[in-house]
């Protein structure tokens, strides 16, 4: 007959969400082969529940392991009670024997604690951005997987996962393109199993509602900067066009970049780069390159199919100029002209005549 020589968890104290393996040892007593059903149940408030069947054969004499691995997904505090039947299905006879598995009290497992859209009403073709909380409240490190879901479509609309110290909290993020216009989306973001199964850890965000009218996307060059805006021949400079979008709807500008080279006069197409620009922000798009000359270069990003665009510029194997003073500066300190003008109406045109020849202002002025 078979004989239960042992069986036991991994730990009798775990954490909520870990994983809890038993391992149950059986001996065949007879002098021949015998094959043996391993049957795990739980025992619960309403009654026993067969979790695993295993089935093996045992040579005279032999012991085999049996093991068997759950989730302990349970409220802290809870214990698990777990059994292990043995059956001989030639020669009758078997064994029972159980063990208890408790959730370490305070222990909350792994918590969704936000889920949010940064949009209620938007446009047809806007971005709405959801982001999800997630926070290990446990000792140990959690292996998680999330999802973000979309109730209506029964749709995974992203996935990830990540290996989370304990204590330890993130946040994950997915843009979602609104393209079906008067559509309510209803999304949320959920736990689940290696096997992309919920596990019943789940939050909503409020409702998306997309009005009947298409947004567009509206460009504007914030800024260009080159870093560094001095180098050596083939050593790389990047160049960074913010682009923002001030519009009703994301979009994918390309943009275009050009060098000029001041001292010959060369024009050098250094390429095009793109980027998905949400609605009222501003993303930086990059572009490493090398400048094959040397001389001082007027860099050109031009949003494609626009005339907006900026210039910055570079040194190679040069320094670049000293900004041209402003006119009317003197130490730091400047006279707007209109105030001058002003100043010079008030007193007769008297103070004017003064400053007239410093700020360029010279000859007749009773047109001003």
């Amino acid at each position: 007959m078979a004989q239960i020589i042992s069986f036991a968890p991994n730990k009798s104290v775990v954490e909520r969400m870990e994983e809890v393996v038993y391992t149950l040892q059986v001996r065949n007593n007879l002098a021949v082969s015998s094959t043996i059903r391993v049957t795990f149940s739980e025992i619960r408030a309403g009654g026993e529940v067969d979790l695993n069947y295993q089935t093996r054969e045992i040579g005279p004499g032999a012991t085999e392991s049996f093991t068997f691995t759950f989730i302990a997904n349970q409220g802290a505090g809870h214990v698990y009670t777990t059994c292990a039947l043995t059956e001989d299905l030639g020669f009758g006879g078997g064994e029972k024997k159980c063990s208890t598995v408790e959730i370490r009290a305070g222990s909350e497992g792994i918590v969704i604690t936000g889920f949010e859209a940064d949009k209620t009403h938007v446009d047809g073709g806007a971005t709405v951005r959801y982001v999800m909380g997630i926070e290990n409240r446990t000792l140990i490190v959690q292996y998680i997987y999330v999802q973000f879901w979309d109730i209506d479509l029964d749709e995974v609309l992203y996935e990830n996962e990540m290996s989370l110290a304990a204590g330890a909290a993130v946040t994950f993020e997915h843009l979602m393109v609104c393209g079906t216009l008067g559509r309510a989306h209803r999304v949320c973001g959920r736990l689940v199993s290696v096997h992309g199964n919920p596990i019943g850890n789940m939050a909503c965000a409020k409702t998306v509602q997309v009005s009947n009218t298409w947004g567009s996307p509206v460009y504007v060059m914030a800024a260009l900067s080159a870093n560094p805006t001095r180098i050596e021949m083939n050593v790389p400079v990047t160049i960074v066009a913010s682009v923002s979008n001030t519009g009703t709807a994301g979009g994918s500008p390309m943009v275009d970049i050009e060098a000029y080279n001041t001292e010959t006069g060369e024009s050098i197409d250094l390429g095009s780069v793109g980027a998905y620009v949400i609605e009222n922000t501003t993303t930086e798009i990059p572009l490493t390159t090398y400048l094959d000359a040397e001389g001082v270069f007027e860099i050109t990003a031009t949003i494609r199919g626009t005339a907006i665009s900026k210039t910055v510029s570079v040194g190679v194997g040069r320094d670049l100029p000293s900004p041209t003073p402003t006119p009317g500066s003197s130490g730091g300190f400047e006279i707007p002209p209109l105030a001058i003008v002003a100043a010079g109406a008030v007193a007769g045109g008297a103070l004017l005549y003064f400053l007239g020849p410093k700020y360029g202002f010279d000859g007749d002025v009773g047109g001003l």
